[in-house]
């Protein structure tokens, strides 16, 4: 467009640079204030591997410094993301520091759904009694709730 040639390595560099970083968080933060939130999430985790010989389903330790864990919520009425983690311990970890992204910016959560890795007592007890948790139970949890 302005005729000079930009490499992928170029742009991968401007992503590890801290100027960069801040700069696209605090547009995100203006972004999300300024769309606002609905208060209606849903959030989702996953894994992944660094290397191409290591695959996240068929690597039993999913641990290490070959593996990264994301967790995303989105908001559902907007379509926006309104927290994001990455982890190197685990999938947990990358959904309370999302969550509390959203803490910090002071957005309220009125109902969230999350898949049956969150279905525990203690991940429940993060949120608090106005907002409504909507999870796929964990098999073995099915006579607890009854």
């Amino acid at each position: 467009m302005f005729g000079i040639k930009v490499s992928y390595k170029t742009v991968e560099r401007l992503y590890s640079d801290e100027e960069v970083k801040i700069a696209l968080h605090n547009l995100f933060i203006l972004l999300l204030k300024d769309e606002g939130a609905s208060g209606e999430f849903s959030g989702d985790g996953t894994g992944c591997s660094l290397t191409i010989t290591k695959h996240y389903r068929s690597d039993s330790k999913k641990r290490g410094e070959d593996f990264r864990y994301v967790f995303r919520i989105i908001d559902i009425e907007t379509g926006m993301y309104a927290g994001l983690s990455y982890s190197s311990r685990s999938e947990k970890d990358a959904f309370e520091k999302a969550s509390g992204m959203l803490k910090i910016m002071g957005v309220k959560i009125h109902s969230i759904s999350l898949d049956r890795y969150y279905s525990s007592r203690r991940v429940l007890m993060i949120f608090d009694s106005e907002t409504a948790v909507y999870v796929i139970p964990k098999r073995n949890n099915c006579k607890n709730w009854l």
